[in-house]
């Protein structure tokens, strides 16, 4: 390989990490995506995310939103749980909870709507000081 083609080669490499470092930020501004992911580096500069999902009922007998005491340790909830909250660490807002919601609407017959919280725990940048983003989710079980 000729030294023109080593030095394009390296050139190409080089303007890609240094768009990439913008992109990477923009999608773990917007996503909430994991930073130590994607192959960025503010690994170096963020702690790990942490990510929680509460649920939130309207049963079929009541016209009130309560908070839906659903064990996560309980073994049909257990795998969907953990596979959710592993995929959401990693990929943010990019990852629904469908299949998780799916489960819990099996587990639970008597629940009509269910509502979905997601919290983030995340560096707000105004103050250098960990802070909450929720994002909610809304679903109500299809008929049959």
């Amino acid at each position: 390989m000729s030294l023109a083609n080593k030095q394009r080669i390296f050139g190409g490499v080089l303007v890609a990490m240094v768009l990439w470092l913008p992109l990477h930020r923009f999608l773990v501004v917007e996503t909430q995506a994991n930073p130590w992911k994607f192959a960025g580096w503010a690994m170096y500069a963020l702690p790990q995310p942490s990510v929680r999902v509460e649920f939130f009922a309207v049963a079929a007998d009541a016209g009130e939103l309560e908070s839906l005491a659903v064990n996560q340790s309980v073994p049909p909830l257990r795998d969907p749980v953990v596979e959710f909250l592993t995929r959401r660490k990693h990929a943010g807002t990019l990852v629904r909870p469908d299949g998780l919601v799916a489960s819990v609407f099996e587990l639970y017959p008597d629940v009509e709507l269910l509502a979905v919280v997601v919290s983030h725990v995340v560096l707000d940048p105004a103050t250098a000081s960990e802070t909450t983003k929720r994002f909610g989710y809304r679903y109500r079980r299809s008929p049959g």
